[in-house]
């Protein structure tokens, strides 16, 4: 005869579950834009450069709720082009990125004589599996 018993005490499960959400409450906000910064860069990466005002914007709206970025710009946006907000409370982090130059989403989305470079959506395609990696850091 096997026999299995299993037995979940489950004021101890209370304390590991408080305890985690603690953990993910404070580490929260930073994650948010490690997470953030490493999209924001593959963005810009993908970015085609001619006068590199686009790829700017990104990194300026990043530099406005504190995202840092791997990728580099070789020119600098005009004030406003790259527009960053944040909201955080208890619950949330939101960050939000806006490119402001007027050709941006010619480049993102392509015309009938430009082909699609699909900055935005070819970087959250391919960051999926370092935005898992980094939120089970959080579990760690």
């Amino acid at each position: 005869m096997m026999q299995v018993r299993m037995e979940v005490d489950g004021s101890r499960v209370e304390a590991w579950l408080t305890e985690w959400q603690g953990r993910v409450r404070a580490r929260r906000p930073a994650v948010t834009r490690e997470i953030a910064g490493l999209v924001l860069g593959r963005v810009m990466e993908r970015n085609p450069v001619d006068t590199g005002r686009s790829r700017a914007a990104w990194g300026e709206a990043g530099s406005q709720v504190g995202v840092s970025t791997a990728a580099s710009s070789p020119a600098s946006s005009q004030a406003g082009d790259g527009v960053g907000q944040a909201e955080e409370d208890g619950q949330l982090t939101r960050l939000e990125f806006q490119n402001r130059v007027e050709y941006t989403p010619f480049l993102e989305y392509g015309t009938s004589r430009m082909a699609a470079r699909a900055m935005v959506r070819g970087a959250l395609a391919s960051s999926g599996a370092e935005v898992v990696s980094q939120l089970a850091g959080v579990f760690e």
